[in-house]
């Protein structure tokens, strides 16, 4: 079975740009950068959440996908970006890259995330 089939949700990665107003003040503004991004989303466990925690981040959500983020993406995803589905939106605060060549060929990008709905 390949890791591809036990991803079940399709999610958006969305990149931010600033831009000035009329007034001289900034306006944050996301656009999609990957839609139909295939992933699995996990809750992080208590140890996870403690230790970004002790960095002052916050993380809750572990995002899943095999989909070739640095392949796709100038320099790969990065901090700041985020998930989303539309209503729920999965902040990317780490992304870590692996592969085990005695499981599966496939690689996996683990994205750690703060869910805000």
């Amino acid at each position: 079975m390949s890791l591809t089939a036990l991803l079940d949700q399709s999610l958006n990665l969305e990149r931010q740009s600033v831009t000035l107003d009329a007034s001289g003040g900034s306006v944050r503004s996301f656009a999609a950068i990957l839609t139909a991004v295939p992933c699995a989303v996990a809750p992080a466990s208590a140890s996870v959440v403690a230790d970004y925690a002790r960095r002052d981040m916050i993380v809750d959500y572990h995002v899943y996908t095999t989909t070739d983020l640095d392949t796709l993406l100038p320099g790969g995803a990065k901090l700041g970006d985020r998930l989303t589905n539309g209503s729920v939106y999965y902040l990317v605060k780490d992304v870590k890259k692996s592969a085990n060549k005695q499981i599966t060929s496939e690689l996996l990008y683990q994205l750690d995330c703060e869910i805000r709905k």
